[in-house]
């Protein structure tokens, strides 16, 4: 029997399968969008359908194992931009620490004073010091243009001078600790530089009565808290000269940080021996002889009073420790210093190891009542204080001789 259905029941065949899958979809709710609706919706969809294919192309370049995630994260650099400051420090204190270090030296031995003189040890805490500042500057990456706008003591000293300097790294525990302090220091994402700044002070800020003097004097004045090796000699000279204004002088004095510094009259008497005139390498080594051999006889019995220089012009945040003027002068061969506490201010979670030795250096100390003709230790402000101590200098000193 022939089953093959003519041409026209197969045509009507396929008509029937094509009106029952038109039938089998579903059917419009609502009126029937006009022509201009349907084309949005036309231009949506095929907006659609592309972010659809952007995304899923993007997905897949950055389809990646969670292992290959982490590896990238733990090998990768992260390179921050670090900021750049200056941070002023003065010198006070390497005078202060000297006179307390020698006179705790001669109680405990006696002969140690026939050894070294205060002043032969002055000389070479002041040396120490210099050397670790020139250190501080070869380390320095600082390209801040403000730098320049600023007098500053250079530290600069012929190579002889350095390697003679160096050749005695041994010095009083504190004044080592001190001096260490002192040097380039990275604290968050800032680089601290230390700088003395100038070590004169104009004469035209000398607080005097008549205006008419004070446009006399036009030479520039030393000042108490810029006092360094290199400039001892000068300074010396400076107060012991009639020609320099009494209120200058009379100022230093009441600043004093000079060990075995004699006013009398208002002019310094012993100039020759605190720095004598011509000092050269060979003074120098005659000076570290006789401070070695102190320190020998220290060694012995109180080897909690020697320590070491490093010489590296590394610092630690110590040096951003502030403490506003106090009071403080020698006088002779005697330390006046504030009976009660002083406020040392710190920086954010500052170790405390870190803050003790900072508030016995006095490096940071602001002389806001100093007769300079701008602010500039202000700029220890950005330093970024937030904490504070109160406490007793002379009671760190005598706890930290005692150790």
């Amino acid at each position: 029997m022939n089953t093959e259905l003519p041409a026209s029941d197969s045509k009507m065949s396929k008509d029937m399968n094509s009106l029952t899958d038109v039938q089998r979809k579903p059917k419009r709710k609502g009126p029937k969008p006009s022509s201009k609706k349907r084309l949005e919706n036309h231009r949506l969809q095929k907006g659609h359908d592309t972010v659809k294919e952007i995304h899923r192309a993007a997905m897949e370049r950055t389809s990646v194992s969670l292992d290959t995630l982490l590896n990238c994260l733990n090998n990768m650099q992260i390179v921050q931009q670090k900021q750049e400051a200056i941070v002023p420090i003065t010198t006070r204190g390497a005078g202060f620490l000297t006179q307390e270090c020698y006179d705790e030296a001669v109680i405990q031995h006696p002969k140690a004073a026939r050894a070294c003189n205060v002043n032969q040890a002055y000389r070479v805490v002041l040396a120490q010091q210099q050397l670790q500042l020139l250190k501080s500057e070869e380390n320095a990456l600082l390209n801040d243009p403000t730098v320049m706008q600023i007098e500053t003591e250079l530290p600069s000293i012929d190579a002889t001078m350095q390697q003679a300097i160096a050749s005695t790294p041994q010095s009083f525990r504190l004044t080592a600790d001190l001096i260490n302090t002192i040097g380039k220091c990275e604290v968050g994402q800032t680089n601290y530089r230390p700088v003395i700044l100038s070590p004169k002070i104009k004469s035209s800020s000398i607080p005097v009565t008549s205006t008419k003097r004070r446009r006399e004097y036009s030479d520039l004045l030393p000042d108490p808290y810029a006092v360094t090796f290199k400039n001892l000699r000068e300074t010396v000279e400076a107060l012991s000269s009639p020609q320099t204004p009494i209120e200058a002088r009379r100022y230093f004095y009441d600043n004093n940080p000079i060990p075995g510094a004699v006013f009398s009259e208002g002019l310094l008497t012993n100039a020759n021996d605190i720095m004598p005139a011509g000092y050269d390498v060979a003074n120098l080594a005659r000076d570290q002889r006789h401070f070695r051999a102190m320190l020998g006889m220290l060694s012995s019995k109180s080897q909690h009073l020697v320590g070491e220089c490093v010489f590296n012009g590394i610092g630690n945040p110590g040096q951003l420790v502030t403490c506003y003027q106090e009071q403080f002068k020698i006088v002779g061969s005697e330390l006046h210093f504030p009976v009660g506490e002083v406020r040392f201010r710190c920086i954010r979670q500052m170790e405390p190891g870190f803050a003790v030795r900072g508030a016995l250096s006095l490096l940071g100390e602001y002389p806001i009542t100093a007769p300079t003709d701008r602010n500039l230790y202000g700029i220890r402000e950005p330093a970024g204080h937030d904490s504070y101590i109160d406490v007793s200098w002379s009671m760190l000193v005598g706890r930290a001789l005692a150790r």
